[in-house]
């Protein structure tokens, strides 16, 4: 009865081992979810509006035409002295076609052009003294500016036209030293007709004479 026990639970165990390697291997599930790599959403970003750039519009710029400086540097000294009252200055300048403005050591003189004796331009001012050397400039009539100055010592005698001294203040016995120190501050002015000059003259007592070449062009 013994040896039958015993012979049953050998054959038992077998069994049940032989079952057990029978018997289908277990699976393991994970439990585990699988990790899903996230790709980035891709989010279409407008792009930044570029408008024109503005355009800088400079106004044409303007043609200035200069004229060439004319060379009046041939001309010649016909003569000068006393004549009516005034001084005369006499000028043959070739190929003369305008009126220029002159200033005898500041003081202004009024000139026009004599047709009738060719390339002339006749200047008249104040009376000046005998023997004196004056510096004569010529400006240009419509730009006011300087052309040409000479030196020129006028004559030294009478030659019996009158006499010549210096031009008459408006107060000749304003003081003893009236005459004396002579000079003129001369302004360059422009009308509707172009350039003139216009002269504030001094002496030692002060105040002489204006001089006006503006006026009656």
């Amino acid at each position: 009865m013994a040896k039958s026990s015993v012979w049953f639970r050998k054959i038992s165990l077998f069994a049940v081992i032989l079952l057990a390697a029978c018997s289908p291997t277990a699976t393991l599930v994970s439990t585990v979810a699988p990790t899903i790599e996230e790709k980035p959403v891709e989010t279409n970003t407008p792009l930044p509006t570029i408008f024109p750039t503005a355009t800088i519009t400079f106004a044409p710029t303007r043609t200035v035409t200069v004229n060439p400086t004319r060379d009046i540097s041939d001309l010649s000294v016909l003569g000068a002295g006393p004549s009516n009252g005034m001084y005369l200055l006499n000028f043959n300048i070739p190929g003369l076609d305008q009126v220029y403005m002159l200033t005898v050591d500041g003081i202004p003189f009024k000139c026009q052009i004599l047709p009738e004796f060719g390339d002339r331009l006749s200047c008249a001012g104040p009376m000046q003294p005998w023997g004196k050397n004056v510096s004569m400039e010529f400006f240009d009539p419509s730009t006011g500016g300087k052309l040409y100055q000479i030196a020129y010592t006028l004559p030294a005698f009478d030659y019996e036209f009158g006499k010549a001294t210096e031009p008459p203040c408006v107060n000749p016995v304003a003081c003893a030293d009236r005459g004396k120190n002579y000079w003129c501050e001369t302004e360059i002015h422009q009308n509707e007709h172009g350039y003139c000059m216009v002269a504030t003259c001094f002496d030692a007592c002060g105040f002489c004479v204006g001089i006006d070449t503006c006026q009656n062009p």
